[in-house]
């Protein structure tokens, strides 16, 4: 082998071994997103930390905390300030009968943690790969690009939608194009 050859080999070494990184888990089509997997296993335990459908929770004048007729409590850790939400990162608390029951952060960097009664599911996204953690910590990974192709009702992810004065908050991926609504909250 030349020396150059073999430099360019040894210096493109780290990288084949970068991909075959144990650490990511195993390599994941489309198929892992629409089957039974941890992802919607997690929605079906948040589900049951969902406000009751229909209702519309109170928003405190400093956004940090919503109440609910039945007593759930959402906390804000980034107060919510519906005229001014460009840049907001979402991390929250929902309490249920006096006990934490989900928590959620979706970073702008790319990624979302939710905590249920199950535990934590994680989505980390880099530039090329969606490396997710179940909360067994079993570990998969797919290249962002194939995601293209896998329908967005079956990805992953926080719908956020706003107004001038109400905030609601769900998670998509449960195979039907409207997700689950976590809450709605609008000023007094």
């Amino acid at each position: 082998m030349r020396p150059a050859l073999a430099r360019a080999a040894l210096l493109l070494l780290p990288l084949a071994l970068l991909s075959c990184d144990p650490d990511h888990g195993a390599e994941v089509s489309c198929t892992w997103f629409a089957d039974d997997n941890c992802w919607r296993q997690s929605l079906d335990a948040a589900q049951a930390c969902a406000a009751d459908p229909g209702t519309t929770g109170t928003l405190s004048a400093d956004g940090s905390q919503c109440t609910f007729p039945d007593g759930t409590l959402i906390v804000f850790e980034n107060p919510v300030d519906l005229a001014n939400m460009e840049g907001w990162e979402l991390h929250l608390t929902i309490t249920r009968s006096g006990a934490d029951c989900l928590q959620l952060d979706e970073r702008q960097a790319g990624g979302v943690t939710l905590t249920t009664s199950l535990g934590t599911f994680r989505e980390e996204v880099s530039n090329t790969e969606v490396d997710l953690t179940c909360p067994d910590l079993t570990k998969v990974h797919i290249e962002a690009l194939a995601l293209l192709g896998c329908g967005f009702e079956n990805l992953p992810g926080v719908l956020t939608g706003w107004s001038a004065t109400s905030l609601t908050v769900g998670l998509a991926g449960t195979g039907a194009q409207q997700g689950l609504t976590l809450f709605t909250c609008a000023q007094p």
